[in-house]
């Protein structure tokens, strides 16, 4: 059944409680003119927000230029939203005001279904392995620079400052590539079966096998240092997050447990039938409960911070974030009715 968006929703939990191998260039869009706003856009973004019947927290805030779109992702951008999905004619990205919900620039990238969107140091990284290309933009979506690399390696990712690109081979091992100079190093040469398990807040959790000693290990590259360390729990793992020195793991050997470890202090975080996800900027846990419907907040102890419920036609949570807006103290989130 078709799914339709609604828009953006800004959740305020807080702790006062409440096409395959074409090497041609990629081509971007020049920006939409701009053009004057009505009375209505000049409206601040919240107070166009609609309050749901059932949660005294959450606001549906309609935008067309949200609403237009079938299932993006959303990323902070500066002050604004950026929101990308893949359509017909390649990645589609646009940019929307925080303050307001305006329209701020949009662009058309010719792009491969597997481009990844990085957002470091003010620009935009477009990292299409398919293409063998990397384009970096501004935030009005010029591009500023464009990397074609050797379509090579099975998984990339791009470092914060979109400098530097981890490549991940899975009959060898990971490389990391300074993008300006062309400098390699390996950082593992001698493995196989190398496979990224998860990637957030700038860390990528993997497994490999040495063929050394045939022994598997699971580390967690640092996108930002080329550093991999170890992860505070042993045995396989199926799902990885981290955020500065707070993790949550899924471990195989926990039989469903959610592993939570700040400062060598290991604790247990299990929420019944639910989705668990860390959110970055703050030390917060959230899981929604087997209907999808209800949103609780935790602490990373697992102590309760707030809860809000959807509404009744809405069922699940996509897109690969909350994002934590400062200027409004709330998360924004896109939501499926």
């Amino acid at each position: 059944m078709k799914r339709i968006l609604i828009g953006l929703l800004c959740v305020c939990m807080l702790l006062s409680g409440c096409g395959i191998g074409s090497s041609e260039p990629l081509q971007t869009e020049p920006p939409a003119a701009e053009t004057q706003p009505t009375e209505v856009s000049r409206i601040p973004l919240l107070e166009q927000g609609i309050a749901l019947e059932e949660s005294s927290n959450v606001r549906y805030i309609p935008n067309q230029e949200v609403e237009s779109m079938v299932s993006p992702e959303v990323r902070l951008l500066g002050n604004g939203l950026l929101l990308s999905e893949y359509g017909e004619d390649g990645m589609v990205l646009k940019h929307i005001s925080l303050e307001d919900g305006t329209l701020v620039s949009e662009c058309v990238v010719t792009a491969k279904p597997d481009m990844k969107v990085y957002i470091g140091s003010g620009q935009i990284g477009l990292c299409d392995r398919g293409a063998g290309q990397i384009l970096i933009l501004d935030e009005a979506f010029q591009l500023r620079r464009n990397y074609e690399l050797p379509r090579e390696g099975d998984d990339w990712y791009l470092n914060s400052e979109l400098d530097t690109l981890y490549i991940f081979f899975a009959d060898r091992g990971l490389l990391a590539r300074n993008l300006e100079s062309g400098e390699e190093l390996w950082l593992i040469d001698n493995g196989f079966c190398v496979t990224p398990i998860g990637s957030t807040n700038g860390y990528v959790i993997f497994e490999y096998t040495d063929r050394a000693d045939q022994k598997t290990y699971t580390r967690c590259l640092n996108l930002s240092t080329a550093t991999m360390e170890t992860l505070p729990v042993g045995g396989s793992v199926s799902v990885g997050a981290r955020q500065g020195e707070t993790w949550l793991l899924h471990s195989g050997e926990t039989d469903g447990l959610h592993m939570l470890v700040r400062n060598d202090t290991v604790d247990s975080f299990y929420w019944d039938g639910s989705a668990v996800r860390l959110l970055a900027q703050k030390r917060y846990l959230l899981a929604t409960d087997p209907s999808g419907r209800t949103l609780n907040l935790y602490e990373i102890d697992g102590s309760f911070v707030s809860q809000c419920v959807l509404p009744m036609s809405s069922h699940a949570v996509v897109g690969p974030d909350f994002v934590w807006s400062g200027y409004w103290e709330g998360y924004f989130f896109t939501d499926f009715m």
